[in-house]
């Protein structure tokens, strides 16, 4: 809500543009079930704030628009915060007496924005009058005159009231109109009523309103919030819990509480709270989405997701629920409910990159490939430098076949960041699937330039590149580089003894075999070449224990099993000639 018009020349009485509207909130909040658009404080720091509308039903109050253009002025601020139902108002002192006017205006259903077309059927978005009520009495009677037209608009509008609610709207919550009057002024400090919020005349007012009528819930609860804007949970907590005791069924006394609960990870109480709230409120959806954000929190993605569920069912445009449902879907590995559920945050946050990069993974997680790749290509066409979706996007174009696409993909990752080590290795690794060596050796050379820190891998590639070309002393030279960057790698000790085994230095390959080991007892591989180079050794001895030990680590080294039988026939060969 926005503050009202104050229509007299007396700033004495400037505190009633946030109280009242702060009165009228909380009264058709608890009894007619409509939200204030702009949160517990009822009103906004400044008339240009631009708050984000809560789901559901909405209420709000802004100042009575002067001129013909009333009902625009009203249909753009529906616009803008999201609300159904919008109150404005005025206040005045006329011959020291409180006259208050509120107008209770319906938005057209469809898209917020229109405007009043003709004096036919308003359009979609339009602002149309329901009614105004205009009271006069004394001051201290400010509730009775909120009630009466919350009461009498609502009626006019068809919006339903509780039965009996006659003198419950009318209720008083002070004796004291002095300590109403300090809640009133310590408000509009806080949040600033035609100049800065000033939290220390709001605190001055505010503890001076309670101390004066310590059982004034409404005031306990303002100071609670007071606190949390200065940062004091725990002295916010205390009044919340005092606001609670003096009214259990305050409302938005039990949701401030809950949060806060929430946000000190205090888990089991938050979950109470909103227990409560939902048990007595089953349609408010905001205190739905934040229980179910505690219980997903808490652990229990279960009946996390059924109060998800509830909520995105009675608003599909719920985004904050729906990104909650995506955690609870990923956790539990439902890939498939996953990605619809990530193609619905996409349809309501397009510009959400993540979120499409996200959409883009999960459809391959479900072998949706070719949606994959249409989703980042997309991506890349709002965002070509977004370095991730060319990564991702070259990888499935790679397991997709597409190694020319997939090659062009990682050249833009160079393109884009070329002191990144990945484009590199991903580029180089693309051309030797490709068989295109040269291309792949000229690649590493380059990254051998950039990239000092990646020595180790660069030298390993190009030799690994030599090996294969049967290039062993090449092979070996590289190695030998890559392994004196990084003597801890058990991965490189491998492939250089390797490439000392095939240029003829066994005795050399040994040594860093049991180098390597030394790094890495259980590397199977290694001990599968120590077999290889005791038996051109003609240790068979030797040689049969290294392959049954990369056999033990491995059970899956076919080559080592084959030695090992070929051993095997090769000894009782043996034992029939003696």
């Amino acid at each position: 809500m926005l503050p009202f018009e104050n229509r007299s020349p007396y700033r004495s009485i400037a505190w009633l543009r946030a109280a009242v509207p702060f009165v009228l909130a909380e009264k058709v909040e608890h009894h007619i079930g409509l939200r204030p658009v702009y949160g517990p404080l009822v009103v906004p720091a400044s008339p240009n704030a631009n708050p984000a509308a809560s789901p559901g039903e909405n209420s709000a109050a802004q100042p009575s628009p002067e001129g013909p253009d009333e009902a625009e002025s009203v249909a753009a601020f529906a616009a803008e915060t999201g609300a159904r139902w919008i109150f404005t108002g005025w206040v005045d002192r006329p011959n020291w007496k409180l006259e208050i006017g509120v107008t209770l205006w319906r938005i057209a259903s469809g898209s917020a924005g229109a405007v009043r077309s003709g004096e036919g059927t308003p359009s979609s978005g339009a602002a149309v009058p329901v009614e105004t009520f205009q009271a006069r009495g004394d001051f201290a009677e400010v509730h009775t005159m909120v009630g009466t037209a919350i009461g009498q608009l609502a009626h006019s509008a068809g919006i339903a009231v509780a039965e009996r609610a006659g003198d419950a709207l009318a209720r008083v919550p002070t004796e004291d109109f002095y300590a109403f009057t300090l809640m009133g002024r310590g408000l509009a400090a806080l949040v600033g009523i035609g100049r800065a919020p000033n939290l220390v005349r709001a605190k001055r007012d505010l503890t001076r309103a309670v101390f004066i009528d310590p059982k004034l819930a409404e005031a306990q609860r303002v100071v609670g919030e007071m606190y949390l804007l200065l940062d004091k949970p725990e002295l916010a907590r205390a009044r919340f819990d005092r606001a609670i005791e003096l009214w259990p069924r305050y409302y938005p006394a039990l949701a401030a509480r809950a949060k806060l609960a929430r946000e000190q990870g205090k888990l089991a109480r938050a979950r109470e709270l909103y227990q409560n709230i939902i048990a007595a409120r089953p349609w408010d959806l905001a205190r739905r989405y934040e229980y179910g954000e505690v219980l997903w929190q808490d652990g229990d993605a279960g009946p996390s997701q059924a109060e998800l569920d509830l909520v995105v069912a009675r608003d599909p445009d719920h985004i904050g629920a729906r990104r909650v449902l995506v955690l609870i879907y990923a956790a539990r590995g439902k890939i498939s409910d996953l990605a619809d559920e990530l193609e619905e945050v996409v349809r309501l946050a397009p510009d959400d990159v993540q979120s499409r990069l996200d959409l883009a993974a999960a459809y391959a997680a479900e072998g949706r490939i070719s949606d994959a790749i249409r989703v980042y290509e997309a991506l890349l066409g709002d965002h070509p430098d977004n370095l991730q979706a060319q990564k991702f996007l070259g990888d499935l174009y790679q397991k997709n076949g597409q190694m020319g696409k997939a090659v062009d993909a990682y050249r833009r990752m160079l393109d884009i960041a070329p002191s990144d080590p990945r484009p590199y290795f991903l580029l180089g690794g693309a051309y030797v699937r490709l068989g295109d060596d040269r291309a792949a050796k000229q690649v590493y050379r380059q990254a051998a330039m950039r990239l000092p820190r990646h020595l180790d891998r660069v030298y390993n590639n190009l030799g690994v590149i030599a090996y294969r070309q049967g290039r062993y002393v090449e092979a070996v030279r590289h190695l030998r580089r890559a392994v004196t960057k990084q003597p801890k790698s058990a991965r490189l000790r491998y492939n250089f003894a390797l490439a000392l085994s095939a240029a003829g230095h066994p005795e050399m390959a040994l040594q860093h075999i049991a180098r390597g080991l030394k790094v890495q007892p259980d590397h199977a591989g290694l001990y599968y070449l120590r077999g290889v180079a005791k038996l051109r050794r003609g240790d068979r001895k030797a040689a049969r224990a290294a392959f049954e030990k990369a056999l033990a680590l491995d059970p899956e080294n076919h080559d080592a099993l084959h030695n090992i039988r070929v051993l095997g026939r090769t000894e009782a060969g043996a034992d029939r000639a003696e």
